[in-house]
């Protein structure tokens, strides 16, 4: 029963307890930051912070995605891909415009997301799902079951920080997959460790991928989003430039490439 599950954010209006039908909508969503990340104690003390330059990560983006649907999201690096999948998360909140959802979520992203490198593997589970909304899903048995299936349990008890990227992405992939979600947000490859861990989870993800009400992926990898998706967003620059079939939308992005 492995899946991430994250709670809305401040800014997400989540229907999941009373929905019609699994959704994600977006509408002129932006996110910006700081374009300068030397922040230091002195800077914030002095409230220098405020004057800082700020830049567009995620650009006025409208979107609207149903149940059923394989979409991917291609572009180069920095164009806003992973970011816009964060905003459907609730990981990042958006500075205007609004997300709408309607089912649970699945996140398959970076290796130590919402991790604490300085608690131990048992502690950063249950951690995360305090996190994400979905304590209840607790148990001592869910816990054995997620580093069983990390092939880490003989280092249950040792900070996370002193893992391993590989057993760190391990952990990260069981801990995102307990439960069960309507919506998977996937970004890059999710599968790594050894062979055997490989073979493993890449049948489990391609089992959820199947079964999964609906799918947002992230990838380089073109041929995968051919493969997985029949409606794919092209992104730049933050903003969505093309939204369509998946073939077209490769071709479009490969010109993209030749120009550059």
């Amino acid at each position: 029963m492995f899946n991430s599950l994250f709670p809305p954010a401040k800014n997400i209006s989540d229907g999941s307890e009373a929905k019609s039908d699994v959704h994600v909508e977006l509408c002129n969503a932006s996110i910006k930051i700081h374009s300068q990340n030397n922040n230091t104690l002195k800077r914030l003390l002095l409230q220098q912070k405020q004057n800082a330059p700020y830049k567009l990560i995620l650009d006025s983006v409208d979107l609207t995605c149903s149940r059923g649907e394989r979409i991917g999201i291609i572009g180069h690096n920095g164009s806003g891909k992973s970011t816009l999948l964060r905003a459907i998360a609730g990981i990042y909140p958006l500075t205007s415009g609004t997300v709408s959802r309607s089912g649970t979520v699945s996140v398959n992203m970076e290796r130590g997301s919402g991790l604490d490198g300085e608690l131990n593997l048992r502690q950063n589970i249950q951690l995360n799902l305090a996190n994400t909304g979905r304590y209840h899903l607790y148990s001592q048995q869910v816990v054995d079951e997620v580093l069983h299936y990390a092939e880490l349990s003989k280092f249950s008890e040792q900070p996370l920080k002193l893992l391993s990227s590989g057993m760190m992405a391990r952990l990260s992939f069981a801990i995102s997959m307990i439960g069960d979600a309507d919506i998977m947000l996937l970004d890059e490859a999710f599968a790594t460790g050894d062979a055997k861990f490989i073979k493993k989870s890449t049948a489990l993800m391609r089992e959820r991928i199947d079964s999964m009400a609906l799918l947002f992926f992230v990838s380089h990898q073109l041929e995968s989003v051919q493969e997985t998706c029949s409606r794919t967003i092209l992104m730049a620059n933050g903003r969505v430039i093309g939204d369509g079939d998946t073939d077209d939308m490769v071709r479009e992005y490969g010109k993209i490439i030749k120009s550059r």
